[in-house]
């Protein structure tokens, strides 16, 4: 297994924490697909309860928003990794679906996203309950 991106992480840990405090009663959460687990019986007990590579790191239910998050500076390669290609599968099979994927390099660009991302659905009118969202 790879090496923890820590960067990756901090620039996650940022946006979690500005779109909790932006979009309070909006829920967000991890999907820890990639935790790097050492023991090939741990990997094996997550992998049987359906832990699967490639799917984007946050969720945001209410939206149906996917973000992928990437480093700041990241540039995907000219050949995909496995990794790469499995979240590419994922990320293309979710829009299939009619949930809204986007893969942002870093804490601003996922933050610029969200936000353009919540005037489209205000102008949709899309509703939760009888709340705007």
């Amino acid at each position: 297994m790879g090496t923890i991106n820590r960067e990756e992480h901090y620039e996650q840990v940022t946006y979690v924490k500005w779109f909790r405090s932006v979009h309070k009663g909006v829920e967000i959460f991890a999907i820890p697909n990639g935790c790097h687990i050492a023991s090939a019986a741990n990997r094996a007990y997550f992998d049987a309860e359906g832990r699967t590579s490639g799917i984007p790191d946050l969720f945001i239910p209410a939206w149906l928003l996917w973000i992928e998050m990437k480093r700041k500076g990241y540039k995907p390669r000219k050949t995909l990794t496995d990794t790469e290609k499995k979240q590419q599968f994922w990320q293309n099979y979710l829009k299939e679906c009619g949930h809204w994927v986007y893969q942002c390099c870093g804490f601003e660009e996922a933050k610029e996203i969200t936000e353009e991302f919540k005037k489209i659905r205000t102008g949709l009118l899309i509703t939760n309950h009888g709340v705007v969202l």
